[in-house]
């Protein structure tokens, strides 16, 4: 399951929005609000540890980047300005102070250690040219950019 095998004790099957109420889930929901805002996330996958409190994960990530697994560098420049997923923020009722402490991990992030490792270690098999792994890098960057922009112009 694209990762969730590394995950133990987990729901079998993919699961909708579930589990919102809990603590926990707030924080990791607002989180990953942030993360699909930021790599304009557009398949939401999710499951759930079996036992209490029921965290939940998201796995499956292909769908990410405009045009999920088709993107190309023109895609990636076509894309919207980057906020936080709408969907995950209207379906889980994230408030904007769960929104801020989630936006400190993304400006936390050192671009040119993160970024850079994470651009720069893409399996070679999966045939990313050089030319669009920095593509994806300077996407990133900007993107992060726009969404901690907007989640500090929040209401």
């Amino acid at each position: 399951w694209h990762g969730s095998l590394v995950i133990d004790d987990v729901s079998n099957e993919r699961e909708g929005f579930a589990n919102v109420e809990a603590l926990e889930n707030r924080a990791r929901f607002a989180l990953l609000a942030v993360l699909y805002g930021w790599t304009h996330g557009s398949d939401h996958q999710f499951v759930y540890n079996n036992q209490p409190p029921r965290l939940v994960h998201s796995f499956d990530h292909g769908h990410f980047f405009p045009s999920g697994p088709d993107w190309t560098i023109a895609s990636l420049d076509a894309s919207t300005i980057a906020a936080p997923d709408p969907r995950i923020l209207s379906s889980c009722s994230i408030t904007k102070d769960e929104l801020l402490v989630a936006a400190a991990q993304l400006e936390a992030i050192v671009p040119e250690v993160v970024i850079a490792d994470a651009v720069g270690n893409v399996l070679d098999h999966w045939n990313v040219t050089q030319e669009e792994k920095l593509a994806i890098a300077q996407y990133l960057e900007s993107r992060r950019l726009q969404i901690l922009s907007h989640i500090a112009n929040l209401q």
